[in-house]
């Protein structure tokens, strides 16, 4: 059974509850979205997108904050806060930048040492620094976006599909053992924006029915901003390649970089 939750950033509950919430301590706190809700078996799976859920300095990964503000933006259904709840930690950090590195190397820290919290997976994500595919011949176009998954080096068209099949992960998975409450998902980047509007836009833009400007509107909307180029560029690619791979054509992935935020309502 399929739940989908509402798209919701923690800049949206807050201006409904009038309350802060556990998120506002984090860094970036107001990139904290929701994204979707499933039910697998007897656990709940939750998928989540922010900031790097670690300290200013890189050196503490926020794991109670963060299991807090979840519970923040999905307080009807997340396990309450003392609950222990496995993540799924989606790191999409680049080892060339030492405060990326040093996010990267504090979590897989964390969660070596800390059993039963979870598991990182390391998605390193660059962007695209090709040209914008609406400045090509539409057969050339054509050609190059259906062969995205052989150049692409962020593998968008296999990541966006791995994070499918996690969502609808078979119950026996080592982290479902010992029946936990729920399971979380959380994607990220730095600042939980870019990167992150990059990747996470891919998925809702591939699985959930979202058009491109839909998708775009939504990130800079969380962002209060576009998102940078080269992930906006990577971003438009891959809605070329759904519509040469996977026949889409509800999609319009000529969009404008930044579309009035109406186009959500």
């Amino acid at each position: 059974v399929w739940l989908i939750a509402p798209l919701v950033s923690m800049a949206v509950l807050t201006e409904a509850t009038g309350l802060p919430g556990s998120c506002a301590n984090l860094s970036s706190w107001q990139t904290s979205t929701l994204v979707e809700q499933s039910q697998v078996g007897a656990v709940p799976l939750f998928l989540f997108r922010g900031p790097a859920p670690t300290t200013d300095a890189h050196l503490t990964f926020q794991y109670s904050l963060l299991i807090d503000c979840m519970h923040d933006l999905a307080p009807s259904a997340f396990p309450s806060p003392e609950h222990l709840v496995p993540i799924v930690d989606l790191n999409l950090q680049y080892t060339g930048s030492s405060g990326d590195l040093q996010d990267i190397l504090t979590e897989l820290d964390f969660f070596s040492n800390h059993s039963g919290t979870g598991q990182m997976v390391h998605w390193q994500t660059f962007g695209n620094h090709g040209p914008d595919p609406d400045t090509m011949a539409p057969e050339a176009r054509a050609a190059m976006a259906l062969a995205m998954p052989e150049w692409d080096c962020d593998s968008m068209a296999a990541r966006t599909s791995q994070l499918r099949g996690m969502m609808q992960t078979e119950p026996g998975c080592p982290l479902c053992a010992g029946a936990p409450p729920a399971i979380a998902l959380y994607m990220h980047c730095m600042g939980g924006i870019d990167r992150t509007g990059q990747m996470m836009g891919g998925y809702v833009l591939r699985y959930l029915g979202w058009s491109f400007k839909q998708v775009i509107a939504w990130n800079s909307q969380i962002a209060g901003r576009a998102i940078e180029p080269y992930s906006f560029t990577a971003l438009k690619w891959f809605c070329y390649w759904l519509q040469q791979a996977e026949r889409r054509t509800d999609l319009d992935c000529t969009a404008p970089n930044a579309p009035p935020l109406d186009v959500l309502v």
